[in-house]
């Protein structure tokens, strides 16, 4: 089941597409403007744990500018080690998207030692998104009383084929040709998230930090009656390691894979 509550994204994201200034998260950066550069052995060690603080000031800041927007998607354990169990794979890059009414959504895939997705064996899509959900955490800002918590579980994502995937990210990036595109992660930081008693699952926020650029955050899901969730939620909070724009697909330029748009 499906959680929007975007009314406006539509008029929204067609705004942006005219005049992608510095409202828009995926803004393009001219530090990051053709930039071809590759991460290469991968370790799986890519990625940290950083203070709840830190995390809260990026998802607040990105609240703020848009309130209406996909603030969080989640996707169950089950899911997030499928991609993980799969041989060679030492983390997982997650892609933003879009579909055809113009609504959020989340793609993973699995990441070889050369940076490289594996797309010919599994990729997941977040099934659960929302903007005034999960308010229990303290990564969710605003009147929570507005608010409302969702039920999620270790087996919430489904797998879908490649062409739905780069049908999703493919129709993300024509809009934002130049801004993010992806995040990775490694097995480590992962694990250690899921590994944490009573985790669903991860919850993925969306952030901006300090210098405008657009952030994945996962944190881990603890179920919502619990006394640990309500009075402290959750304990870790993942950054991400390398994005996309410069450090995507693993091959020589840096575009391989086929859920990014090749430019000539």
């Amino acid at each position: 089941m499906k959680y929007f509550n975007l009314g406006i994204l539509s008029l929204f994201l067609l705004f942006l597409a005219g005049c992608q200034e510095s409202t828009d998260p995926t803004q393009d950066l001219s530090r990051l403007e053709g930039s071809t550069e590759t991460l290469l052995n991968f370790s799986g060690e890519e990625g940290e744990i950083i203070a709840l603080t830190e995390g809260q000031t990026m998802t607040l800041k990105y609240q703020r500018m848009y309130p209406n927007q996909v603030r969080a998607f989640f996707i169950g354990s089950d899911y997030v080690n499928q991609l993980l169990d799969q041989k060679s794979a030492l983390g997982v890059r997650f892609y933003l998207g879009l579909d055809g009414a113009q609504q959020y959504q989340l793609i993973g895939a699995g990441v070889d030692n050369t940076g490289s997705d594996l797309l010919d064996r599994t990729i997941i899509h977040a099934t659960i998104s929302c903007t005034d959900c999960n308010s229990a955490s303290p990564l969710w800002h605003g009147d929570k009383s507005q608010a409302i918590n969702i039920p999620v579980s270790v087996n919430d994502g489904e797998t879908i084929d490649l062409d739905h995937a780069q049908m999703f990210t493919h129709f993300y990036q024509k809009l934002f040709p130049k801004g993010q595109k992806a995040f990775y992660f490694g097995q480590d930081v992962l694990q250690e998230l899921l590994n944490e008693p009573g985790a669903q699952g991860l919850w993925l926020y969306m952030g901006i930090n300090e210098i405008d650029e657009l952030e994945i955050l996962p944190t881990i899901e603890f179920d919502a009656s619990s006394a640990r969730y309500i009075e402290i939620g959750p304990a870790k909070v993942a950054d991400r390691s390398s994005v996309c724009p410069p450090y995507c697909d693993g091959d020589s330029d840096g575009y391989g894979s086929p859920l990014l748009i090749q430019y000539d």
